[in-house]
Formats: structure tokens, C-alpha cells, sequence
């Protein structure tokens, strides 16, 4: 499945139910029912954040983002390749 990054700019950091939901659904490894997003890994500052993702689309990641009321703009999702 392809994997994605996106990048989004935020009024300040993450509400802690947010991180709690985020980092929950990264550690249980299974995709978003509704959208069928995966959770790979995030990180966040004050004010940004990057999450990358496997998704079937960009457009899920976008709706993902929408669900947990994160609005991604054009170009702010680019499909990559994970080297470990």
C-alpha cells in the first residue's frame, strides 16, 4: 500500500485527547475503518505537524485528517518511499 507524508500547520499543539487518539491508533496498527488509513509514525511542534500514513489514496489521508477535524491544503500530501 503507499505510504504518504503530509505536513500541516496548527493554532498551537495538539489537544491531549488528540495525541491520546493518535498515538492509540499508531501503536494498535490497524487501519481507519472509514477511511482506511494507517497510522505509521507522527511528529509535532507547537505549531506543525508531519504524520506519515499508508492509505490507498491521498485523498483518504485528507479525510482521515478532516475526521479528527485537521484540514489538509492542496500539496499537503506526497506519496513517499520508507527506507529502514
Amino acid at each position: 500500500m503507499p505510504k504518504y507524508l503530509d505536513h500541516h500547520k496548527m493554532p498551537g499543539p495538539p489537544p491531549p485527547e488528540m495525541v491520546k487518539q493518535v498515538t492509540t491508533a499508531i501503536k494498535a496498527g490497524k487501519a481507519d475503518p472509514v477511511t482506511g488509513v494507517k497510522g505509521l509514525s507522527w511528529l509535532y511542534t507547537s505549531s506543525e505537524a508531519w504524520c506519515i500514513s499508508e492509505a490507498p489514496t491521498p485523498q483518504a489521508v485528507h479525510k482521515y485528517h478532516e475526521n479528527m477535524g485537521v484540514k489538509l491544503g492542496s500539496g499537503d500530501v506526497t506519496e513517499i518511499q520508507v527506507v529502514s
